[in-house]
């Protein structure tokens, strides 16, 4: 077989596993910049005082709303209050 417009032959199998190794690593690079932009994003909001205390309300407000849910699923009765 011959790889699209390469000119050379490779296997199937052999073109299957560097397809998954290519996307593996596009996927590893899409996840490393995802994450140093979540990294950027924290830096600026524990440095910004009013945006920090905005920030632990907000998750303040979710882990409530997290713990409510997970009761609900585990017990599927009321949740604590």
């Amino acid at each position: 077989m011959c790889a699209s417009g390469t000119g050379f032959s490779v296997a199937p199998n052999v073109q299957a596993k560097i397809s998954l190794v290519i996307s593996n690593f596009l996927r590893s690079s899409e996840l490393e910049s995802l994450i140093a932009g979540l990294v950027a994003a924290a830096e600026v909001l524990a440095s910004d005082a009013s945006a920090r205390t905005e920030s632990l309300e907000v998750g303040a407000d979710f882990f409530s709303a997290d713990s409510e849910a997970l009761a609900l699923a585990e017990g599927g009765g009321d949740a604590p209050r």
